[in-house]
């Protein structure tokens, strides 16, 4: 609900208006200012209680206005007020006022009374009271004049209109009733009727109130029928409510109607959110209705190809137990690979004591010169030593040489011989797939993926079958060369070419494994060239010669150990550098020994595993099969029942734009008699009775007890025979008291006096 909204109050024209209109009177009569007995105080401001008096044409305009202020001096000997006034009188003795600008001061002295009195002629307060009031009348339903309505026969509107005046402040209009009242005699009339008018009847006196509420626009209808026409005129009091013992619970309604505005408030909030979440979920249910469909054909769709998938499945399990039978195999296949490159470093062992050896004869050979060279008279028995050390040196120079062919043998022949053929069928089949398009597939290069080639003609039944290689795409083992990898290629070449399973895995093998075992070869046949090369020093040395020489001349023997000694020592050089070779190659070996053990262990753990999977897809399949059946029914009801379900609650929320409607149907009807009841139409929920009054003429003003307000319209009555004597000359003038007297005498007699007729 709108806060700027207000509702329709509910009707106070009988039992609650008349209430507040009692309530208003009693209040009103009771702020009339009156002489109090208060005790005077010292030290306490002055307070004061302002009654405003107005007098009306008979259309509501002011002709005369003035304020009466009653001042309880409470032991001040001096009064300073606020207001913009035509004149200023005291009422009270004979202290002149002292006006400047709008500020009245009367300096009292010492001989201050209790009470002091004054009156302001002003029209500023009657521009900004609450309300603003017109009357119009009509004689027997036309627009009448009220000048000419004393003394007429038939009936009298008097229509009375009170509207909210936009230059009041806002305690003014949250705080200040209004009533109007009109008494008649009995006598003079004929008829009297007031629609939402409070009628009272005393004696021979009927009496017509009407009650504005704070904030409220009304107009009402007095209607009098007469024989001889005549009115006293409206009686119309104005001012605050503030007794606010009597009027305690207004306090709770107030409370009461915020709880009740912000529940409301909040429901319409809620109901929003609930239609826009409605509309949101419309299209959702139609989406995932939608979805399910789409869901269910997808099932169809796959129980449509269901025997294909069954039968692929069937064909991948058989492959798979090929490749499982495949790999077992494979294992010894590496295996061997792994042995001929631990034959290669025994080869190489061998070679490196060898050349140990040598370095330890040619060690000697060089003491035997050494001692040869030192000790010349000798010369025979160091002539025998060296022909002893030259047959050493000529045994191991053989062995050498022996050792060294053989390992050139399994270098050029087993794996440099077997390589370059691998290489030149790797080349004719590159060529091959170029020609026709296709890039050639290096299997063994990449490792990235497996594929099997089955190789009918290796071997016996006993080694036959599937081998595993790696490739760079999975093909299946059915596809043959040129479609298949280089290794594909090159089975079922060597194959034709009557190359046993044994050389074509060992080949194979090499050709996966060739920059591995070509940096081994090489650097194996680095210490082969290196041992010939020492044979040829060792030969160059002529050991047998230089025995020869050394019973031929003892003087050129000196010179021939000392270079002998040197020969050996640069030979030793020699040697000491292919003993490094051999550690280099030493070191490389057993890490390539090591990835062929490794992958003879990995091909059988594969085995193993896709023994394992192959038999967990067959159980699958199993499962699925004899279940597929009973699954695509369920399912099948499941997504057509839930699709239906779906739809039928979008279909629903058709209804929530109806319902949108409806629900601001009802809220613009409640929120249009919440406006009627505490809207602008009636300030009553805003009315503080417990807000001090303020003044009517200044809000300088401070210390105001009570504002009153009284205004009066002219009489409507037939002129009258003036019977006023004046006095005579130099008749004493009244006292204030009697003044005072007289000016409440008249206007308790405007509102009561005619009860006395």
């Amino acid at each position: 609900m709108n806060s700027n909204r207000t509702a329709r109050r509910k009707p106070l024209r009988h039992s609650g208006r008349q209430f507040a209109a009692l309530i208003l009177g009693a209040s009103l009569a009771l702020n009339l200012p009156v002489v109090a007995q208060a005790e005077v105080t010292s030290g306490v401001h002055p307070t004061v209680d302002e009654a405003y008096y107005v007098t009306l044409d008979s259309y509501g305009n002011p002709t005369d206005a003035a304020v009466v202020k009653s001042y309880a001096l409470n032991g001040a000997t001096e009064i300073v007020d606020h207001g913009t006034y035509d004149s200023v009188e005291n009422l009270t003795n004979g202290v002149k006022p002292e006006v400047s600008g709008d500020t009245v001061r009367f300096s009292l002295g010492e001989s201050a009374p209790s009470h002091f009195y004054f009156e302001g002629k002003t029209r500023a307060p009657f521009e900004t009271l609450p309300f603003q009031i017109s009357i119009q009348y009509l004689l027997n339903g036309v627009p009448t004049d009220a000048a000419k309505l004393a003394g007429e026969k038939g009936v009298v509107e008097m229509h009375i209109r009170a509207v909210p005046n936009p230059a009041s402040s806002e305690y003014q209009k949250n705080n200040w009733f209004l009533t109007a009242a009109a008494v008649f005699n009995q006598n003079d009339i004929l008829s009297l009727t007031a629609p939402d008018a409070q009628i009272q009847t005393v004696g021979n006196l009927k009496t017509a109130l009407f009650v504005w509420l704070p904030g409220e626009s009304q107009e009402y209808v007095l209607s009098v029928g007469a024989e001889d026409f005549k009115f006293d005129g409206f009686t119309f009091l104005l001012g605050p409510v503030n007794a606010s013992g009597r009027l305690g619970d207004l306090k709770k309604l107030q409370d009461d109607k915020q709880e009740i505005q912000n529940s409301w408030d909040s429901l319409n909030a809620a109901g929003d959110r609930l239609f826009d979440a409605a509309d949101g979920m419309q299209g959702k249910l139609n989406q995932a209705a939608s979805g399910l469909d789409g869901l269910n054909q997808v099932r169809k769709n796959v129980q449509s190809r269901e025997s294909e998938f069954y039968g692929n499945l069937d064909n991948f399990l058989g492959n798979m137990d090929g490749l499982s039978a495949a790999l077992a195999p494979a294992s010894g296949h590496l295996n061997a690979a792994n042995q001929t490159v631990g034959e290669l470093q025994e080869n190489l062992s061998a070679v490196n004591d060898s050349l140990l050896a040598l370095k330890q004869h040619l060690k000697e050979s060089e003491g035997t010169l050494t001692s040869l060279q030192d000790n010349m008279s000798s010369f025979q028995d160091a002539s025998d030593d060296l022909d002893s050390d030259s047959r050493n040196i000529k045994n191991d120079i053989r062995s050498l040489r022996n050792l060294s062919a053989d390992g050139k043998t399994a270098t050029e022949q087993k794996i440099n011989g077997t390589l370059q053929q691998m290489s030149a069928l790797y080349q004719g089949y590159a060529q091959y797939m170029q020609a026709h398009g296709l890039q050639p597939i290096d299997a063994g290069k990449t490792g990235s993926n497996h594929i099997r080639i089955r190789a009918n003609h290796l071997g016996t039944a006993s080694n036959a079958g599937d081998i595993d290689y790696t490739a760079d795409a999975e093909l299946s083992p059915a596809l043959q060369y040129p479609q298949g990898s280089f290794q594909d290629f090159a089975v079922q070449k060597l194959s034709s070419l009557g190359y046993t399973s044994d050389q074509i895995a060992y080949a194979i093998n090499l050709w996966n494994q060739r920059d591995s075992v070509q940096a081994a070869a090489a650097q194996a046949n680095n210490v082969y060239g290196k041992i010939d090369a020492l044979g040829n020093d060792l030969d160059a040395l002529r050991l047998s010669s230089l025995y020869d020489s050394i019973y031929g001349s003892s003087a050129t023997g000196s010179l021939a150990a000392s270079d002998g000694k040197k020969l050996s020592a640069d030979i030793r050089q020699s040697i000491d550098a292919l003993n490094r070779v051999y550690q280099t190659a030493d070191g490389y070996l057993p890490t390539l020994q090591a990835t062929l053990g490794d992958a003879a262990t990995l091909s059988e753990t594969v085995r193993a595993d896709t023994e394992s999977l192959t038999a967990l897809l067959r159980t699958s399949r199993d499962i699925v099969k004899s279940n597929s059946a009973a699954f695509h029914r369920s399912a099948d009801l499941s997504l057509d029942a839930s699709a239906s379900i779906l739809r039928q609650s979008a279909t629903a929320l058709d209804s929530t734009d109806a319902m949108r409607q409806a629900a601001d149907s009802i809220r613009d009807l409640v929120d249009q008699k919440w406006n009627e009841n505490t809207g602008e139409k009636t300030r009553l929920f805003s009315l503080d009775a417990a807000a001090a009054p303020e003044s009517l003429t200044s809000p300088e003003n401070t210390e105001v007890s009570s504002v009153s307000v009284m205004l009066r319209s002219a009489e409507i009555k037939t002129a009258a025979p003036d019977s006023h004597v004046k006095g005579a000359t130099g008749q004493k003038k009244a006292g204030i008291f009697s003044r005072i007297r007289k000016m409440f005498a008249d206007i308790w007699h405007g509102l009561t006096g005619w009860m006395h007729r």
